[in-house]
């Protein structure tokens, strides 16, 4: 087994620190499971999109729940509520006809997203995934 040393900014240290309690893992396993996830998957995967390791990352869960959950949902609903099943933080569906939302509470940050129901399936989760990320983010920089 080879051993990989890296030098981190203090902001990422504080994050892995915090993930560390939340999710009740050392340094290491936090990091393995990253590598394992986003590198090991992403040369596995033949049908790779950028938003799934986003998805991997923001959810926290691996591409087998993450390919569960688009291959038996048929809405973008459905999809986020087989996702709220393996999170450790609050994933609501916000009833609507028109519109898909979506709010996620995380690390007592919150955030909402939301598209047109009309986009197709897989487009409208792309887009949810993609703005809760930046939102998220955004929301962690400024605490910061």
């Amino acid at each position: 087994m080879a051993f990989i040393g890296l030098r981190i900014p203090d902001p990422l240290d504080n994050a892995l620190e915090r993930m560390m309690k939340d999710r009740g893992m050392s340094k290491s396993e936090i990091i393995r499971d990253a590598i394992e996830r986003f590198i090991v998957d992403y040369y596995a995967a033949d049908d790779f999109d950028n938003w799934k390791p986003i998805a991997w990352n923001l959810f926290g869960i691996d591409s087998h729940k993450l390919n569960y959950a688009l291959s038996r949902a048929e809405t973008p609903d459905e999809f986020f509520s087989y996702v709220d099943r393996w999170t450790k933080f609050d994933l609501k569906i916000i009833p609507s006809h028109d519109k898909v939302i979506v709010r996620m509470g995380k690390g007592g940050i919150a955030v909402q997203a939301e598209v047109n129901r009309k986009n197709t399936k897989d487009d409208a989760i792309r887009m949810l995934i993609e703005t809760l990320e930046q939102k998220y983010n955004a929301s962690i920089v400024d605490e910061i």
